[in-house]
């Protein structure tokens, strides 16, 4: 690891040598953490709580080619100490991998260009997917991309195609030649555009994955097809100000869990309005989750893992997120003095299922029965926070939720009311 490192550097510093500018930024953070029945346990059943600690860190170098040309990239390493991760309760989706040798990860590399006599720039490499708008449903990932920038009145238009799967092989191409098939590529064009105060981001995207296996009713081959239709909106007037997204995803063939296709159409829609008065930052949040029902199984929206507004519930009660859900919240953050800054938050959940309607919440390796979130599921949360600036770049914070859920539905139709959850954090984190 500490070899790889440092070739790594010498081979950015000897770059940057023959470049016209070398550039590196970053962050990194050390957080405690202490979480209790994530598993959402009842009163007769095992509570669970646990500690530990986690550290994530992440480097932004950039190496400027000429004017025109630069080489761009994003290193992340982690490192997390889950205890007993074979436990009753898994915790935390993005932090239960009990990972004791972390390692240097190429998370964003890629090549950009502007063309400056027709305000193009083409870019090509590894990107961060999953991100558009606000971060309501983002579920960041890596992936592969050519894409072009193009300048535009008020405005970028952004055209990309993006390979999700590659299924075929240059090692076997007798045995390969159909695999070809079931690779998934996804096309998109969108736009950032802005109109004074407010800016305003369509995007459009087409997903397409084949399947040259078979499925249940007429053993034939299929492709399945995603067309995601999203807006976001943001702006400010004042001390006014607000953002906002829709989504809109149609599904064809998609593969059900008895391995028959379906057709459905599923949405979401979110929006925060806020004002800023003095050294206070008062707003309200709501979010709402369309759920539908095709040939027997049930589909909801789902809120995406980029999407926090909780400490407990977004992380950790729902293990497969939130989905289905309408969420009300009312919050405030308060600068008390220069380097303090204080936040306090409530948050309300409630069901859009209908009757018969309900999604698996199934905790792993838990030996409790699998909850279900259903027509009369409800959950609330109350979350506090404090962050302390010791300098510029160096801060140290701290963070409190209690969250408790109601009417969760056993296997058999029998209603179950979890205990209440928290959790507790402190974490250092520095920007460089």
């Amino acid at each position: 690891m500490k070899k790889l490192i440092a070739l790594m550097a010498v081979g950015l510093i000897s770059a940057s040598a023959y470049a016209a500018d070398f550039k590196i930024t970053g962050d990194a953070f050390v957080r405690g953490s202490t979480v209790a029945n994530a598993g959402n346990a009842g009163t007769t059943q095992t509570q669970v709580a646990k500690s530990w600690y986690d550290m994530e860190f992440h480097i932004f170098p950039v190496i400027q080619v000429d004017k025109s040309t630069k080489v761009v990239m994003k290193m992340t390493a982690d490192f997390d100490t889950v205890p007993n991760k074979t436990s009753k309760t898994t915790f935390a989706k993005e932090y239960n991998t009990d990972t004791n040798s972390p390692s240097l990860t190429i998370e964003n590399l890629y090549l950009s260009h502007m063309f400056e006599s027709t305000g193009t720039e083409l870019l090509a490499g590894l990107f961060t997917g999953g991100l558009w708008g606000t971060s309501f449903n983002d579920t960041e990932y890596n992936a592969f991309r050519v894409r072009v920038n193009q300048k535009i009145p008020y405005g970028t238009l952004v055209l990309y195609t993006q390979k999700n799967t590659e299924a075929g092989s240059d090692a076997d191409i007798d045995n390969d030649k159909d695999k070809e098939k079931n690779d998934s590529d996804t096309y998109v064009i969108g736009a950032n555009l802005k109109f004074g105060n407010i800016s305003v981001k369509p995007n459009f995207s087409y997903t397409t994955k084949g399947n040259n296996k078979e499925y249940k009713s007429t053993k034939a081959e299929y492709t399945s097809k995603t067309y995601d239709y999203k807006l976001a909106v943001d702006g400010k007037f004042g001390m006014i100000g607000f953002e906002a997204e829709g989504v809109y995803t149609s599904n064809k063939n998609a593969k059900q869990d008895d391995g028959e296709l379906a057709d459905y159409n599923i949405y979401g829609l979110y929006g925060n309005v806020y004002a800023n008065i003095s050294n206070i930052t008062a707003g309200v949040k709501y979010v709402y989750s369309s759920v539908t029902k095709e040939k027997g199984e049930t589909y909801a929206f789902e809120y995406g893992d980029n999407f926090d507004s909780t400490l407990v519930i977004d992380d950790y009660l729902f293990e497969k997120g939130i989905k289905g859900m309408s969420m009300y919240q009312i919050y405030g953050d308060m600068k008390v003095m220069d380097p303090l800054t204080v936040g306090l938050s409530a948050t309300l959940y409630t069901s859009n299922f209908g009757k018969g309607e309900s999604v698996h919440d199934t905790v792993k390796g838990s030996g409790f029965l699998v909850r279900n979130w259903g027509e009369d599921t409800k959950a609330w949360e109350i979350d506090a926070s404090a962050s302390y600036a010791i300098t510029k770049n160096l801060t140290y914070s701290i963070g409190a939720g209690y969250a408790k859920i109601s009417d969760l539905y056993n296997n058999d139709g029998s209603k179950f009311d979890a205990d209440g959850a928290y959790r507790l954090y402190h974490k250092l984190a520095v920007k460089f």
